[in-house]
């Protein structure tokens, strides 16, 4: 979502944005469809128009909204970094929670998910310089790669929920790390 903001000559199509594994389905059509029923985007003619939109760059809104994800693209690169500079073997980071599916509020925590190679746990010093340098509180859901397959494979509540709203932010995506 990020990109279509930023970019104003962009095309978002929802299916490669989720065959890429960059957002559930469900996060990028209840994202885009407030943004037609206030007129910032429109569909787009072409193939597959049902699930390529484009924004309406005269909308008042779009600019600041801009401006509001690309602080969003900045802080998901800090926090995959971050988590990066400190674990080695991350198969995949993604935001979830409230600020995902629009329910945060001024005080609703950042929700990470941490998917690792072995099992290797968030130390608390990252979790302390992210939330002193963001001025947020960070909750972190962390589980090895074989944990989160097992998931998977069973069809757990955890996964399911995990993969209907996310903003994948590093690595591998969640449905296929």
């Amino acid at each position: 979502m990020a990109r279509f903001l930023e970019d104003p000559s962009l095309k978002l199509n929802i299916h490669k944005n989720y065959e890429k594994g960059e957002m559930s389905y469900n996060t990028a059509m209840r994202s885009i469809y407030p943004m037609i029923s206030i007129g910032m985007a429109k569909v787009y003619r072409g193939d597959r128009a049902e699930n390529v939109f484009e924004m309406i760059n005269e909308h008042p809104v779009v600019y600041p909204l801009r401006t509001a994800y690309g602080r969003i693209k900045i802080l998901s690169s800090q926090i995959g970094n971050e988590i990066a500079e400190e674990i080695d073997d991350i198969a995949s980071v993604s935001l979830t929670g409230g600020f995902v599916n629009g329910t945060f509020d001024g005080d609703s925590p950042v929700e990470i998910l941490v998917i690792t190679e072995s099992e290797s746990e968030i130390p608390p010093r990252v979790i302390g310089r992210l939330e002193e340098r963001l001025g947020r509180r960070f909750v972190f859901n962390n589980y090895s790669l074989d944990e989160w397959l097992y998931l998977r494979d069973a069809g757990d509540p955890i996964f399911n929920h995990a993969k209907e709203e996310y903003l994948h932010l590093f690595g591998e995506s969640l449905e296929d790390p």
